[in-house]
């Protein structure tokens, strides 16, 4: 506290370090899995201390008008456990906003995904679950490791030897976890891989309900090889990014566009990469990298937008996608684009939904050790990373390489292979 009892934010002294998952003790591993198991009890330190939205009936709906919203307590649940909470949060701001979508390439707006703001609100989404876990273990210091889905020689025994769960689903502590909102969760890709059909539920009436939260439906998955996502992330894959991007994002700000300089876009994986082939059959939006083939690869609950962080997978997942992140950063700086342009939420100065506090856009990004943590380490690409040319397609089936859209001139040719801007310096260091 500051002088006259006023609140100070004080920045940490010492950063918090996020490690890697499979260079952790098997004791280390057990804590956190046994951690993550108490969020999700709804007693003791795992009851969450904020209750969640889940009637909208008395929440006044007419444009133009002031009338007061009618809402009670009796339209809210309080009695959820912190895991559930983190849960609806990423569900809400994935669902539809009820936003008109007049101007906007979409039917509707998600406050989290396809947008300029995706990788810094789960920077955000990740520190407050981290800090809500701080707060059930009563330490610290504790930080989230990360899923080196990179380590090629690694990353398959987080659960083939039951690391973490194992390839059909979570074991252990965690062998009970359900899927909070699963009913008012939805799948953004075709239902398939075991995914269970779900129809979506969005608009009016979409609010997952207080009986929702109480779903017996058990985190699942379908962890491997699949018609829309072969194989998991490369070094390879990351380098054709870094070394083909230095901005942020750029038009149009969302998932249609198909050229390759924006980070954002390509890190988040509905973007071909350059030079790489595809099968002739599939069209740009079928196409999912990095960070969307890790969620299609693990399938089941990680296959499900709204549902997704139900699996605790995802918090790996993601901590290793803001680790990639961080290495755009210290190349390119903390300039986020766009100012005006894109839909609401997804703008610099946008304060991000549904946190509160409010927190803008482009506070966070920025290096991590201004916002009090960093990773033990970096990936380092002192070499340009052999491609290995994966058959993915079809036999006899045609392949070719996109190339960027006439719109982003600025986006070197990715048919170039090592003449791609940087792969002319094979002794650059990411750092």
């Amino acid at each position: 506290m500051g002088q006259g009892g006023v609140a100070q934010c004080v920045k940490r002294q010492t950063p918090l370090v996020r490690r890697n998952f499979l260079t952790l003790s098997p004791s280390e591993r057990d804590d956190v899995q046994k951690l993550v198991a108490a969020s999700r009890n709804r007693t003791g330190a795992g009851k969450s201390r904020f209750g969640v939205l889940v009637d909208e009936s008395h929440f006044p709906r007419t444009p133009g008008t002031r009338s007061r919203s009618q809402l009670t307590s009796a339209d809210f649940k309080t009695d959820i456990s912190t895991y559930e909470f983190m849960a609806w949060i990423h569900y809400f701001a994935s669902k539809d906003s009820g936003a008109p979508p007049t101007g906007f390439p979409h039917v509707y707006i998600d406050f989290a995904h396809r947008n300029p703001s995706f990788l810094v609100w789960h920077r955000l989404y990740m520190l407050l679950f981290e800090a809500e876990l701080q707060l059930v273990s009563g330490n610290s210091s504790f930080a989230l490791p990360y899923w080196d889905w990179l380590d090629n020689s690694t990353r398959d025994t987080l659960l083939t030897e039951n690391k973490f769960g194992n390839p059909t689903g979570l074991t252990g502590v965690l062998a009970d976890f359900t899927v909070t909102c699963y009913a008012a969760s939805f799948y953004p890709w075709a239902t398939r891989r075991g995914r269970n059909s779900l129809g979506e539920r969005r608009g009016k009436n979409s609010l997952c309900t207080r009986g929702e939260f109480d779903s017996t439906v058990k985190v699942s998955r379908k962890f491997g090889p699949c018609e829309e996502t072969q194989f998991l992330p490369s070094n390879r894959d990351i380098w054709d990014v870094l070394t083909t991007t230095d901005r942020y994002d750029m038009e149009k700000y969302n998932i249609s566009s198909t050229g390759y300089n924006s980070y954002r876009k390509v890190l988040e994986g509905s973007t071909p990469l350059p030079g790489k082939k595809y099968c002739q059959n599939r069209w740009w939006n079928t196409v999912h990298e990095l960070h969307n083939a890790v969620h299609i690869y693990t399938s089941g609950t990680m296959g499900n937008l709204g549902a997704s962080p139900n699996d605790p997978l995802f918090w790996l997942h993601h901590s290793m996608v803001d680790r990639v992140f961080e290495i755009f950063i210290k190349r390119n700086g903390e300039t986020y684009t766009p100012t005006v342009g894109a839909p609401p939420g997804h703008n610099a100065d946008d304060c991000m939904v549904p946190f509160y506090p409010l927190h803008r856009n482009k506070d966070y990004l920025k290096l991590s050790m201004e916002l009090g943590y960093q990773y033990d380490s970096l990936p380092e690409y002192a070499h340009e990373p052999v491609r290995h040319e994966w058959s993915q397609c079809a036999a006899n089936e045609p392949t070719y390489v996109p190339r960027p859209t006439t719109s982003e001139p600025t986006a070197p040719s990715p048919a170039t292979g090592s003449h791609v801007r940087g792969a002319a310096k094979p002794s650059r260091v990411v750092r």
